[in-house]
């Protein structure tokens, strides 16, 4: 799966969910953890309070953990300039 594009401010997260047809709890249940995590990452309220629930919901949306956590990196780099 590719990189969400870097021309519209959606959370990447959102991208690859929307990408892949799921709702948040749809995401939420394959990942193993709380719709309200899936909720607060995308609308920036969170970030990841351990490895475990990068990793689960790398895995969930089919793409290598680093992946996820650098597109998060980027996106949030992105909003700060």
């Amino acid at each position: 799966m590719k990189k969400p594009a870097a021309t519209v401010a959606v959370h990447p997260l959102h991208a690859w969910r929307e990408e892949l047809g799921l709702s948040r709890a749809e995401l939420a249940r394959k990942a193993g953890v709380n719709a309200a995590v899936v909720e607060s990452l995308e609308n920036g309220d969170a970030a990841f309070t351990s490895c475990d629930k990068a990793m689960y919901l790398a895995r969930a949306l089919g793409v290598e953990t680093d992946t996820l956590i650098q597109a998060l990196i980027d996106f949030n780099e992105g909003e700060r300039s």
